[in-house]
């Protein structure tokens, strides 16, 4: 909601748009089992079939950088489809 009250409140002049991460594999502790269990199963709930890495959000920040600003108010999930499930 604040991403499409931000949009309102500063067109026309400030496109405001938000990434939505969902889990992401940032460098892997092979020292924690737990964790390791954890994000193998996200990964399998995920219709991707695996976790987002740092250069899937780092793509979905560059779109928003890169877009024309008539794209304002806009959230994009970057989970893998995790949501749809």
């Amino acid at each position: 909601m604040l991403t499409e009250v931000m949009a309102k409140a500063l067109a026309p002049d400030v496109a405001v748009n938000c990434v939505a991460p969902g889990m992401i594999e940032l460098e892997p502790d092979s020292s924690a089992e737990k964790h390791l269990q954890f994000m193998e199963r996200m990964a399998s709930k995920t219709p991707m079939k695996r976790n987002g890495s740092a250069e899937d959000v780092v793509a979905a920040v560059m779109f928003f950088a890169t877009a024309p600003q008539f794209v304002t108010g806009q959230i994009l999930y970057v989970d893998g489809g995790l949501r749809l499930s």
